[in-house]
């Protein structure tokens, strides 16, 4: 997935854990998304609806993902709303929402274990 993002990348999660909330650059993304995906088996996401914008280079994007916990073997499923900003055809702009707090719980300890490893990579460690 890193591929399709623009070198100007700018990744938030305003409304996620503290510490993952961003704004990332494709370097912390990159980093985010090896993380994140090493906590899970069978990942699955895929794109619901699309709403193009105003602006012919942006849109935003509902989309779900399917996946098992590795530490759990428990199923993870999530719904995201996307705004995406295009660049030279690549992302270079994404606000990402997830289900709202009734999901939460669920992520909770994964949100633990990643944010100490997200912060180092916000901060260029």
């Amino acid at each position: 997935m890193v591929d399709l993002m623009h070198e100007e990348l700018v990744f938030e999660l305003p409304y996620g854990p503290e510490g993952m909330r961003g704004p990332h650059n494709k370097k912390s993304f990159a980093g985010m998304q090896d993380s994140v995906f090493g906590m899970f088996e069978n990942f699955s996401i895929g794109v619901t609806e699309l709403h193009p914008g105003l602006d012919p280079n942006g849109l935003v994007a509902e989309y779900a993902s399917k996946c098992t916990v590795k530490a759990t073997g428990g199923p993870y499923e999530n719904r995201y709303v996307g705004i995406l900003s295009f660049k030279d055809g690549k992302v270079v702009g994404w606000k990402e929402s997830t289900t709202p707090r009734s999901q939460r719980g669920r992520c909770r300890s994964s949100a633990r274990l990643l944010t100490p490893k997200l912060l180092a990579l916000s901060s260029g460690n």
